[in-house]
């Protein structure tokens, strides 16, 4: 397994843990936006032969200005590059999985109001893959350099990834053939899904003096999301009509700006120490709107007063915007022990810090009316009947919160390159990370019920049901990673390079997840004939959910294999693959022009 595949960086590895925990996840979360708050990081293809932790390890023109811009001015030609990749870059912070808060009812004996096809189909993952990476170093003149990065999202896809399944496309019960729905009847039929991001990134380095070098960057990054299904049929027949609609909207938006500053100073000729300081800010929003409108009738061809009359009606939409900052450090040191032997050591600390507020609001109404025989058990005849029922529901979610990261990271490596026809690298890193989120969460749940029975043996039947409650849960991780790597890279023909690696992780983490529920009431009520049967009364009831994860220590050994093969000082073809060579998907493609 990949480094990146063991989610070396902490944050996804401790959120995906939290959907198997004790404590039940909570729906307040960050909006599912992909690289929010994270620097673009671009490496080229010999540098992504090896996982994001071997950034900085050895000299790229590229994968540097993730530490300081101000290495902009270290390249003397103009360059591209372009990366065809099929896999993502790694990410480097992550938010909380949205998946979570939608199995919120899995772990909880309350009832919540939602749509059928919620639990009947799951909306479609999106490819939140960048299509390409591309860089350009450009020097301008002697004191000035500048260097432009940029990635684009994009996919279109089905919304929801399953059909969705109406019981009234069926034989179902007392329903007559004709209200199998005829595919000519089919109105309106949508289930659409798009997804579109761009990430910028623009540093520009200058040269205050020969031993004092200034960089400055600026980034911005957008995210647009958009998902919906629409279902609409409508039929009238002799003795039947239907009138159904099944409405979803998802709406996921976010953005984040970035600016810093570094500078580095050339101590002697050996040495050179530099420092980095940036922040990168921004919001995000996710919403789901939903509609599930249905109403049919029937009647028995040769005798009218058997019918069946059902109606309802639910509406539903909810919210989740956030912002959020993130602060960075960094800290470079490089000595050149001789020109074939080159020591760096650098570290950099971040931190976030993400407001976080969701509501929602869903309310269902539901009617039906139909007669039929009723079998009486005790005279053992059959006697006509009809049975009205009416229903009704409300819920109203509203939750707040914080959630924070820490990162601290730091490295220290050897390069030798005691010829141009081979090198050699080896290092270790070191990287801790914590999580914690804090969400306080109020709910408020009704549901009540209505039937009567006429004609045979009337009598009504009532249901009340309704609760009050606050929750409040804390999620806190902290983990360790050790990263080992040793590379190789050598000419095996005028021009042709390959690059061969190996390298251990090390992963340990440890989690502590709590969450206090507090029902302000809970109330449950039946009455029969209008006399009071069932009468459950609760205040200030307290529920406690502790979980405290076991320490879990992973470890995984990683393969690298790279070719680079340069036509000429001007092109460079570069090839990269990860773990299994007999997988295409684990290959990817690099192209750079120089002059």
């Amino acid at each position: 397994m990949s480094l990146k595949k063991a989610s070396i960086l902490f944050a996804a590895a401790m959120i995906a843990r939290t959907a198997f925990s004790q404590v039940p996840p909570a729906r307040t979360h960050m909006p599912d936006v992909p690289f929010f708050l994270e620097s673009m990081i671009f490496r080229s293809l010999q540098m992504a032969v090896f996982p994001a932790a071997a950034v900085g390890m050895i000299d790229d023109p590229y994968s540097d200005l993730i530490w300081n811009p101000a290495f902009v001015l270290r390249q003397d030609k103009k360059s591209v590059y372009l990366t065809l990749n099929t896999g993502a870059e790694p990410s480097w912070t992550a938010s909380a999985a949205s998946s979570d808060y939608r199995n919120f009812y899995r772990y909880s004996s309350d009832k919540q109001v939602m749509t059928y096809w919620s639990t009947q189909s799951s909306i479609a993952n999106v490819n939140n893959k960048p299509l390409y990476n591309i860089a350009a170093i450009i020097p301008l003149n002697p004191r000035f350099s500048l260097s432009v990065m940029n990635r684009t999202i994009f996919d279109y896809s089905p919304y929801r990834s399953m059909g969705l399944y109406d019981w009234r496309d069926s034989n179902y019960g007392d329903a007559p053939s004709t209200m199998k729905k005829e595919p000519q009847r089919l109105s309106v039929d949508k289930d659409q899904q798009r997804v579109f991001g761009n990430q910028f990134q623009v540093s520009l380095g200058y040269r205050l003096s020969d031993k004092i070098q200034l960089g400055l960057r600026w980034g911005l990054f957008t995210y647009d999301r958009d998902g919906d299904v629409h279902d609409s049929d409508k039929g009238i027949y002799p003795h039947s009509s239907f009138d159904n609609l099944l409405s979803e909207t998802l709406g996921i938006k976010g953005h984040h700006l970035e600016a810093g500053v570094g500078l580095l100073w050339q101590l002697d000729n050996k040495t050179r120490l530099g420092f980095y300081g940036g922040l990168t800010w921004g919001k995000g929003e996710e919403s789901l709107n939903s509609r599930d409108r249905n109403s049919d009738w029937s009647e028995n061809e040769r005798n009218p007063a058997y019918y069946r009359r059902y109606d309802n009606d639910l509406t539903s939409a909810e919210t989740h915007p956030a912002d959020g900052s993130r602060p960075n450090l960094a800290l470079t040191f490089e000595r050149d022990f001789s020109e074939k032997l080159r020591f760096r050591s650098f570290f950099s600390f971040t931190w976030s810090n993400n407001d976080l507020k969701g509501s929602a609001l869903s309310e269902y109404a539901s009617s039906w009316d139909t007669t039929y025989d009723y079998y009486d058990g005790d005279s053992k005849q059959y006697f006509f009947r009809r049975s009205e029922y009416r229903s009704r529901s409300r819920d109203d979610f509203s939750g707040t919160g914080k959630e924070k990261t820490a990162q601290f990271k730091g490295f220290a490596s050897l390069a030798y390159a005691p010829a141009n026809r081979w090198a050699f690298f080896g290092g270790v890193h070191i990287q801790r990370g914590t999580y914690s989120r804090d969400i306080l969460e109020t709910t408020a749940f009704l549901s009540e019920s209505e039937t009567a029975h006429t004609l045979y043996r009337p009598g009504t039947e009532n249901f009340h049901h309704s609760y009050q409650k606050n929750y409040d849960v804390r999620i806190d991780y902290d983990q360790w990673a050790f990263f080992l790597p040793l590379g190789m890279r050598f000419e095996i023909k005028k021009g042709l390079y390959v690059i061969l690696g190996t390298d251990l992780t090390l992963i340990l983490t440890e989690g502590h997840d709590r969450g206090d529920v507090d029902y302000i009431s809970k109330i449950t009520r039946r009455w029969e004939n209008g006399r009071l049967i069932v009468n459950d009364e609760e205040f200030n009831r307290s529920e406690v959910f502790r979980s405290d994860s076991p320490n879990t220590l992973e470890r995984h050994l990683g393969n690298r294999f790279g070719i680079v093969y340069e036509f000429n000082s001007l092109l460079a073809f570069h090839l990269r693959c990860e773990d299994d060579v007999t997988r295409t998907s684990n290959w990817a493609c690099g192209f750079e022009i120089r002059w």
